[in-house]
């Protein structure tokens, strides 16, 4: 019996996973957590997109993190209308209506109190005010619902009108549909009442509709022209007024029919809440889908009372007792492990490998030795137990494929067993050698061509090829360690291998490897020698995981460029658009290595994994699912479904505190006017500069992931981060105007453009004020005025004494003055006379100056003139010796000799003497010639010479 139960868990866990209904993990606030109560009534979602949430004890508003409380005041009309509040409505102006048995308010968020719209002592038209419902028709037409009527409220006289009575019973919920019908259910007899707004006297009669009567309805919602109602016992029904088709949808689940609420979501999903959980309503199969209590400290709690879905997609479970249920938006992964409510079922705790065989089924191994085939055709798992099936016992380190595309499984310590599929056991892997494989420890296999490689931990990697099998390792082929970890064949045909002390890689067609270490020796990038896995993404590009970071190859420069180098990676993948996903320790991350932008996910995200594992990973492409194991489960994810918070938060300011001491408009209205929600500014005075702004996000998913960025304008110079910190605490700050800023961003990092705003002004003192300031101002100008007059008075007198002095002086003066113009004329003469006397002295100087220049150039001349008579009288001697000797001696020959000499030789004699003596007439011509020159007794008179003639006379000299 069990394990058709077990079968019938499966085939509907499958099922669902491919129908993806919404992953509920609810998290619970009651009155430890600030709840007035955990009875609650109702929940509704203000315009701010914070909740509100009505007890049995009152009024809360969930501002982000913070609960604030509302509380009934007897003798205050501006409380809650009483301590039970009923209900809640957020109408199409923003205004917040609360019902209680004290009467309808509005919230009014400028004082953050309540004006009360009716009550026992002021109904304004009401009859009851255990109000029920509020609700508004196509026309933004308010109505509210109590014990027995329907009302229809008039903004222009603030009162309400009757519109619809039930003669039987108590109303339980009413619609109004798109034709203007009031659908009423009560809890008695015939339970469904139909009223035209048309013409409000008309009610149809139950019998001429549907022919049966229903005792009690709990909840009544409409969807696609279609009402449906829940019953006390008897389901849930649905009626088309089109075709007045009437139908019956019953649980096969005990107590399951006890319906006390149904309901739509955002996306217009029918919900319903019964005793035993809640359950999502499938109309057009007549199926539902239902979320239980159990165990785990996610689950629903029991006593579900109603099920909202706010403007985040967020799901809110009301409970009566029990408090509140918030289930926040799921990103999108699907949790795999051991326990039967999650969508894929496995039989181990963790997952450790992940592999699809050729009839697309998901293999999941597991380190407890326990194999998971999930049977996509059949819809079913086939489930192997450690050492079942021929399996040995122990953890499975690695799933892959033969040459045959036969699915192989690697137990630690075990060897390979090659899955038979058809005797649907496993076998021990024969490679069909003499020799066997180096080491029965496998951690990874690849094929290559005709090339079957197993690493191995401890003895480096075998080649299994041509029936033959070669062993590399560290001695024979330079491996860089033989406790090898992965294999990887790139897509150039290259063979990688990650060890537990570095990188090897064996190119195509070598026989020995490439080393590649972390050293500062290598200096290449690589931020760890302890390679835990490898991958190549769709580009091509490899990626190495490491104890301290991922690591990407550069082939050109064969380099590595690092990422979270303090991250231990277990495992890598990558999507269609080239991100990269991979895992660490305890978290998913998301890669864009373009932008190197970054997503952390966790279990806030609804990853309940703790501890991912090592190489557990496995990409379908085709359908561009990625899934990562760890010790207690793995995930499922397909990227181009998860759903990221998109919209930008908004922010609400909760408190002001002055020296840590909160601030509000009742007890401090010099400094704040209306409530801190409303306030747009505030002022205080220069003793109150320390002060503390807290502020809130709408953004309820992860709201631990919610981060802060603040400035006040005018003080600050920069965007401050504040972190995940929710308040701001300024000291000391100068007297004058600022501007308070802060915006935050949302668990998945998106910030508003727009910040909240808060201007506070810090009014300085007295003396330090503008119009103190004016008024020092005006004083000092009264008496610099004041002090100007007597100064101008006192001059005008001294004016009045010097004018008279001055007259007298002047007259002294004019005498004085004709006394030495008569001087100044005398002098004048006299000056005169003097300058006659000064211009004929001048004029004697120049002539002797002139005379003592002439004098000095003549003596400059004569000088010229006896130098050059000494040079010329000491050439003239020198010349005339020469001549003279020649005379001389030729006469001293004739007297001497001259008996001796013939005839012919006398003559010779006579011509030199002759010639001799011509010489020196000729330079005693020259010299007479000189002479004249020097007294300019030579008359320029030029003419042709013979200028060889004249050399040689010169040369004979």
């Amino acid at each position: 019996m069990r394990g058709k139960l077990t079968l019938l868990v499966l085939i509907v866990a499958l099922n669902i996973f491919a129908k993806n209904n919404p992953v509920l993990n609810f998290k619970y606030f009651d009155k430890k957590n600030g709840l007035i109560s955990a009875y609650i009534n109702d929940i509704e979602e203000d315009s701010k997109g914070f909740i509100w949430i009505s007890s049995k004890g009152g009024l809360n508003r969930l501002i982000g993190e913070k609960i604030v409380s509302y509380y009934y005041n007897l003798n205050d009309s501006t409380t809650i209308p009483g301590s039970n509040i009923l209900c809640l409505y957020n109408d199409s102006k923003d205004q917040l209506w609360v019902s209680g048995y004290e009467g309808i308010s509005i919230y009014n968020e400028k004082l953050d109190n309540f004006i009360r719209m009716a009550s026992p002592k002021y109904p304004n038209g009401l009859k009851e005010f255990n109000v029920v419902k509020f609700i508004e028709d196509a026309n933004q037409k308010l109505y509210v619902a109590s014990l027995k009527r329907v009302y229809l409220y008039i903004p222009e006289k603030k009162s309400f009108i009757e519109v619809a009575h039930v003669p039987n019973g108590n109303i339980q919920d009413f619609i109004i549909t798109n034709d203007q019908q009031i659908w009423i259910g009560t809890d008695d007899y015939p339970g469904l009442y139909v009223y035209n707004l048309n013409s409000p006297e008309q009610r149809l009669d139950n019998h001429n509709i549907f022919h049966q009567n229903f005792n009690f309805i709990t909840s009544i919602t409409f969807k696609n022209n279609i009402v449906y109602w829940g019953t006390r016992q008897d389901g849930v029904y649905s009626y088309n007024p089109k075709n007045h088709q009437l139908k019956h949808f019953l649980n096969d689940v005990p107590d399951s029919n006890n319906i006390v609420f149904i309901g739509t979501d955002n996306t217009n999903q029918i919900w319903t809440c019964d005793y035993t959980g809640i359950k999502l309503f499938d109309e057009t199969k007549g199926t539902f889908y239902g979320y239980y209590p159990d165990r785990s400290n996610t689950s629903i709690k029991e006593n579900a009372k109603r099920i909202f879905q706010d403007s985040q997609g967020n799901y809110w479970v009301l409970h009566h007792p029990g408090g509140v249920g918030l289930s926040i938006k799921q990103k999108g992964f699907l949790n795999i492990n051991n326990l039967p409510k999650e969508t894929m079922y496995t039989t181990s705790r963790d997952c450790a490998n992940f592999i699809k065989d050729d009839d697309g089924n998901l293999w999941i191994g597991s380190f407890g030795g326990t194999i998971d085939i999930f049977d996509k055709n059949q819809n079913i798992i086939h489930r192997f137990n450690a050492g079942a099936r021929g399996l040995s016992k122990g953890s499975i380190l690695h799933l892959g494929k033969s040459k045959n595309n036969t699915i192989l499984v690697a137990i630690y310590n075990a060897g390979l067993f090659e899955y038979n599929k058809a005797k649907n056991v496993f076998e021990k892997y024969n490679p069909n050698t003499k020799k066997t494989f180096s080491n029965q420890d496998i951690r990874s296999s690849v094929i290559d061509d005709n090339k079957f490689w197993i690493a191995t931990h401890g003895k480096g990697i075998d080649c299994l090829k041509n029936g033959k099998i070669i062993n590399y390792n560290s001695l024979n082929s330079n491996l860089t360690n033989d406790w090898t970890n992965q294999l990887l064949i790139s897509s150039k045909g290259d063979l990688w291998v990650a060890t537990s002390w570095g990188i090897s890689i064996l190119k195509k067609g070598e026989v020995d490897f490439q080393r590649i270490y972390s050293s500062n020796e290598f200096n290449n990038g690589l931020t760890n020698n302890h390679i835990v896995c490898l991958f190549e993404d769709r580009r091509n590009n490899i990626w190495v995981g490491t104890e301290r970071g991922l690591c990407k190859y550069n082939e050109d420069t064969q380099n590595f460029t690092s990422f979270f180098p303090n991250e231990n990676i277990c495992a890598i993948a990558d999507d269609n658009y080239g991100n990269i996903w991979f895992t660490t320790t305890s978290n998913l991350i998301q890669l864009n290595p373009i932008t190197n932008e970054s997503l952390v996910f966790d279990d806030l995200d609804g990853i309940k994994v703790t501890e991912f594992i090592p190489k557990s990973t496995f990409c379908d492409i085709a359908t561009n699912t990625i899934y990562f194991g760890g010790v207690d489960g793995g995930i499922i994810f397909n990227p181009d479904h998860l759903l990221h918070n998109i919209t930008p938060p908004e922010i609400e300011f909760t408190s002001l505190k002055l020296f840590n001491k909160e601030v509000n408009y009742i007890d401090n209205p010099e400094i704040i006017s209306q409530s801190i929600y409303n306030t747009k500014e505030i002022s205080l005075k220069y003793y109150q500069n320390v002060f503390t702004v807290s502020f809130e996000s709408n953004n309820f998913i992860n709201q631990d992931k919610n981060l802060f960025s603040y400035k006040l304008e005018g003080f600050d110079k920069e965007w401050i981060l504040n972190g995940s910190k929710k308040e701001v605490t300024y000291t000391n700050i100068a007297p004058g105007k600022y501007t308070f800023k802060v915006k935050s961003c949302n668990n998945d990092g998106v910030w508003n453009n727009k910040p909240k705003e808060l201007i506070i002004n810090i009014i300085p003192p007295w003396y330090k004020r503008a119009v103190t300031h004016y008024v020092v101002v005006l004083i000092l100008v009264v008496l610099i005025f004041i002090l100007v007059k007597i100064r101008t008075r006192h001059l005008e007198i001294q004016q009045h004494i010097l004018q008279r002095q001055v007259n007298d002086k002047t007259k002294e003066l004019v005498e004085s003055n004709n006394e030495l113009q008569t001087q100044a004329e005398y002098l004048l003469e006299l000056n005169e006379k003097l300058e006659e006397r000064q211009t004929k002295i001048e004029r004697q100087s120049a002539i002797l100056k002139s005379q003592a220049q002439n004098l000095s150039k003549a003596n400059k001349e004569l000088k010229v003139l006896n130098e050059t008579k000494d040079r010329l009288f000491s050439i003239i001697s020198h010349d005339l010796i020469s001549p003279f000797n020649s005379i001389l001696g030729l006469t001293e020959l004739l007297k001497d000799d001259s008996a001796e000499i013939n005839p012919k030789e006398q003559k010779l004699l006579a011509h030199k003497i002759n010639s001799s003596a011509q010489r020196v007439f000729n330079l005693l011509q020259n010299l007479l010639i000189w002479s004249k020159t020097q007294s300019d007794a030579v008359i320029f008179n030029p003419k042709p010479i013979i200028l060889y003639r004249v050399i040689s006379d010169a040369i004979a000299l």
